[in-house]
């Protein structure tokens, strides 16, 4: 990956009062958090920086008091990345936690959106197979039998109701009473809705239109599976978050050292001294 933008110098242990002052901390808006991103040390800063731009600085970057509003902050002001000698571990959880957090409600408005892609889909397939009863039997007959079958299972609910003692069997049954009353009011009144729609006798271009839409279906929900597996992926990826930095101390500063020696060469071109 190539970040291209301007660069701009702090020196060692930038904390996050410097980030973000605690004046600032009423808020989680990451415009209104930007619109103040180091201005104790630079009062123009916010100003200064486009979106891209790139901080460079020394030691223990982010230092000081935990602030979750601290990555929030900078990414608010537009900076791209922070390139540092070292950076603090509150500062390096809070960048964690923040990365979850925006992953979590991406993953809450893809499932959002899911749920109301499969209830249209629901009701489209619906729609289809009463629209295919529609075509071969007629309105008439369609709705006379659903009015009948509802009839009838009305009629067992009401029997069975009046029934003083009722079994875990009678009361199964009544459950799925309700259950075909229901689907049966529906397809009542999804015959009334899409009658006037359907026109008369199914047509040879008709009928490849109806199969054309049921294998858009079946793609659909092909993909709505496909979706679910990415979901359960990428939950199964931040289960795994704290496991996989819980490192050593050793482990943290051998990693340090490395860091080190591959940013040196980048911050002496820089002219940056530390």
């Amino acid at each position: 990956m190539t970040l291209r933008g301007k660069v701009h110098k702090f020196g060692d242990h930038v904390d996050t009062d410097v980030i973000i002052p605690a004046t600032y901390l009423v808020t989680t808006d990451a415009a209104e958090l930007g619109s103040h991103c180091m201005e104790t040390v630079d009062p123009d800063f916010p100003k200064k920086v486009k979106k891209g731009d790139i901080i460079v600085a020394g030691e223990n970057f982010g230092c000081g008091s935990s602030r979750e509003q601290a990555p929030l902050a900078i990414a608010g002001a537009g900076i791209s990345c922070v390139v540092a000698s070292s950076y603090a571990r509150i500062f390096f959880l809070a960048c964690a936690h923040q990365i979850e957090r925006e992953a979590l409600e991406t993953l809450k408005d893809n499932e959002e959106a899911l749920k109301k892609l499969r209830r249209k889909l629901e009701r489209s397939q619906f729609d289809l197979l009463v629209k295919i009863s529609l075509k071969k039997f007629g309105p008439e007959e369609e709705t006379w039998d659903a009015r009948r079958l509802k009839e009838q299972a009305e009629k067992e609910l009401a029997e069975l109701e009046g029934e003083r003692q009722q079994d875990k069997e009678k009361k199964a049954k009544g459950k799925r009473l309700r259950s075909d009353i229901a689907t049966l009011e529906r397809r009542i009144e999804a015959i009334e809705r899409l009658t006037a729609s359907i026109g008369g006798v199914i047509t040879e271009p008709e009928a490849k239109e109806l199969i054309l839409r049921k294998h858009y279906d079946l793609v659909a929900d092909q993909l709505s599976r496909y979706l679910n597996a990415e979901k359960r992926a990428v939950l199964a990826v931040f289960e795994n978050l704290w496991d996989k930095y819980q490192t050593s101390a050793k482990q943290i500063e051998a990693a340090r050292g490395a860091s080190t020696a591959a940013l040196m060469p980048m911050l002496q071109a820089l002219r940056y001294e530390s």
